[in-house]
C-alpha cells in the first residue's frame, strides 16, 4: 500500500475556496432534493407538490453557491424544513392504503433525520461566519455522538439496503461495521479543536462509507494529546490507484476507478481536508491500494482560543 504526504495545500481561488468550504451543505440539500424526487415516483398523485418543493431546495442550493452574503440565507434554509415537513404530513393524512401509509411514515422519518443533520451544519456555519477558524471545546462523547448522528441519517436514507453496526457481534453480511473511538489526554474528556474539524471528520468518514461496499469495515479514531489532535479514517473499500494518490486533493478530482459511481458529492471532501489541515499547520497523509482500501492520517497542532 503506497502512502503519500501532502506538503502544499490545493490551489483554490475565492470561488473554489467558498465551494469547498460549503460543499457539505450543498450535499445535504442535494440529498433532500433527491429524496423528494424519489417520493414523486413512489407517490405519483403528489408529483406536482414534490416538484415544487424540489425546485425550492434547488434554488436555495444555487443561492448558496452564488450569493456573497450567507447570513440572510440561513433562516430561509431553516424555513424550508417546515415547508417540506408540513407538505409530507398533509400527504400522509390523505393516504388510506396501509402499505403506502407505512412508506410515507418512513419517508417522513428519513426527512427529519436529514434536516437534523442540516440544522447542525447551519448552526456551525452561523457560529463561524465572523471567525472561520474559531476553536470550540467539546466532550469526546459529544463528538462521537455527532458522528453517529450522521451515520444514522445515512442508514435511514439507505432504506434497508444496509445497516450500520457499532458492535461487531451484531454485524450481518450486508452491514457496515464502524469502529468509532474519540479520546483526550484531558482527564475530563474534553477536546479543544477548530469547529471546522467536525466537517473534515464527517466528510472523510462519509467518503469511506461511500467507497466501501456494504459488508465492509471502517475505523475512525481521534485523540488529542498535549501537542496535537491525531486523526485516522481507514476503510477496506475500493481503494485509489497508486498513480493518482497525489491528485486526490485537487478541486473536484475523483479517482478513475470511482468516476462511474453515482454519488451526491462534488469530489471536494479530500480537497477540503488537505486545505484545512495544512492551513492549520498540520500534516496530512493518505495510503491506499486498489481493492484493499484507504487510510487517511492527519494531525493538527493544538491552539489556544
Amino acid at each position: 500500500m503506497r502512502e503519500v504526504e501532502f506538503l502544499t495545500p490545493p490551489e483554490l481561488d475565492a470561488k473554489k475556496e467558498r465551494e469547498t468550504d460549503l460543499h457539505s451543505l450543498y450535499n445535504i440539500l442535494n440529498i433532500i432534493s433527491l429524496h423528494l424526487s424519489e417520493l414523486s415516483l413512489d407517490f405519483p398523485d403528489y408529483e406536482q407538490p414534490f416538484a415544487e418543493l424540489g425546485r425550492m431546495i434547488f434554488g436555495l442550493s444555487k443561492r448558496f453557491r452564488t450569493e456573497e452574503d450567507l447570513a440572510p440565507l440561513l433562516p430561509q434554509v431553516r424555513e424550508s424544513e417546515s415547508k417540506v415537513m408540513a407538505q409530507l404530513l398533509a400527504m400522509k393524512d390523505g393516504i388510506d392504503d396501509p402499505k403506502q401509509l407505512a412508506s410515507m411514515a418512513a419517508a417522513i422519518e428519513n426527512a427529519e433525520s436529514i434536516y437534523q443533520i442540516l440544522s447542525v451544519r447551519l448552526d456551525e456555519l452561523e457560529y463561524r461566519l465572523e471567525n472561520p477558524d474559531i476553536q470550540v471545546r467539546i466532550h469526546k462523547d459529544a463528538l462521537q455522538a455527532q458522528v453517529q448522528d450522521v451515520l444514522d441519517a445515512i442508514e435511514k436514507n439507505a432504506k434497508g439496503r444496509y445497516y450500520i453496526r457499532y458492535n461487531l457481534a451484531l454485524k450481518q453480511e450486508n452491514d457496515y461495521y464502524i469502529d468509532l473511538k474519540v479520546g483526550s489526554i484531558d482527564p475530563s474528556g474534553m477536546l479543544t479543536m477548530p469547529l471546522r474539524l467536525n466537517d473534515v471528520l464527517r466528510d472523510l468518514l462519509a467518503n469511506a462509507r461511500k467507497y466501501t461496499d456494504p459488508g465492509g469495515e471502517i475505523t475512525m479514531a481521534v485523540y488529542q494529546d498535549a501537542e496535537s489532535i491525531h486523526c485516522i479514517i481507514e476503510d477496506d473499500g475500493c481503494g485509489i490507484p497508486e498513480d493518482e494518490l497525489e491528485r486526490v486533493s485537487e478541486f473536484g478530482y475523483r479517482a478513475s476507478n470511482v468516476r462511474g459511481r453515482r454519488t451526491m458529492g462534488g469530489g471536494f471532501g479530500l480537497t477540503k481536508a488537505v486545505w484545512l489541515v495544512l492551513r492549520w499547520g498540520g500534516r496530512f497523509r493518505i495510503a491506499s491500494a486498489l481493492g484493499e482500501g484507504t487510510c487517511v492520517r492527519f494531525s493538527i497542532p493544538n491552539r489556544s482560543h
